[in-house]
């Protein structure tokens, strides 16, 4: 399937997109961290935050798009490195001291699974620090679906149907992350929503910002053509059900969640 993912479009909400990994970094002890991944690493820049984070680590950035890893290799360094790998697949044969993935998780089934599958690769007293969107019943999310179910849409993605809303499949309540957490063998257990307040420019500008992540998941479908028509629908709907409005403010939650294996 072509790789869905544009850095450009990702980076016009850069700094928006960097908050809520400073805020998650801020839990994390870089004492003793020797070696540290960033799971769903995107364009780089947030690489850069934890090797900034930790700075007498190793930090690999893994990542399946393509397109994100020819431009994170501008952040390449003697001590950071990028790869191509499924998050959710992911392990190290020789153990990680930190284990980062922001806004990345959620694109994988199974939480339980996949963090389960994450711990057997982090070190005795090795950190775990994650960040969600848990924004799946906001407009930007129910729309899109809505239209994915409708005629002529509908038609185009096979039998299996429209691709699932990824926030709304796979992302747990914060209760059941902590619970999991738990259930898992972790200590020092830290859950949090945070609530981002952003300002956009205007409304038009939320269409624009889930081009870069939640609407990626329907171009490998689409043609140009059909990709095009798809959004302009969307944008139609969105604004109608949200009214155009300059500036726009745009409350975003997020779950974090940061725990240690014990030593």
């Amino acid at each position: 399937m072509a790789d869905s993912w544009s850095p450009e479009q990702y980076r016009l909400f850069q700094e928006q997109r960097l908050q809520p990994l400073r805020d998650l970094l801020g839990l994390v002890d870089p004492t003793g961290v020797a070696r540290a991944v960033d799971l769903g690493c995107g364009p780089g820049e947030m690489t850069q935050l934890v090797a900034e984070r930790v700075p007498h680590a190793v930090v690999t950035g893994v990542d399946n798009s393509p397109a994100m890893l020819e431009s994170a290799q501008s952040f390449a360094s003697d001590r950071v490195h990028f790869e191509e790998g499924d998050l959710a697949e992911w392990l190290s044969p020789d153990g990680v001291d930190l284990i980062v993935a922001n806004a990345s998780l959620h694109w994988a089934p199974q939480h339980d699974r996949v963090l389960g599958h994450w711990t057997t690769s982090l070190r005795p007293g090795g950190q775990l620090a994650v960040q969600v969107p848990a924004n799946g019943a906001e407009s930007q999310h129910r729309v899109a679906l809505a239209l994915a179910e409708e005629t002529p849409f509908v038609e185009l993605w096979g039998p299996v149907g429209p691709p699932p809303d990824v926030v709304i499949a796979h992302v747990l309540t914060p209760n059941e992350y902590a619970r999991l957490l738990h259930r898992l063998g972790y200590v020092d257990i830290e859950v949090s929503v945070r609530v981002y307040p952003h300002v956009l420019p205007s409304t038009r500008h939320v269409v624009e910002w889930v081009k870069g992540t939640t609407l990626t998941r329907f171009r490998p479908y689409l043609s140009e053509e059909q990709f095009h028509d798809f959004v302009a629908e969307y944008e139609r709907r969105l604004l109608a059900e949200l009214g155009e409005q300059a500036p726009y403010f745009f409350p975003f939650s997020r779950i974090l969640f940061h725990a240690r294996r014990p030593n």
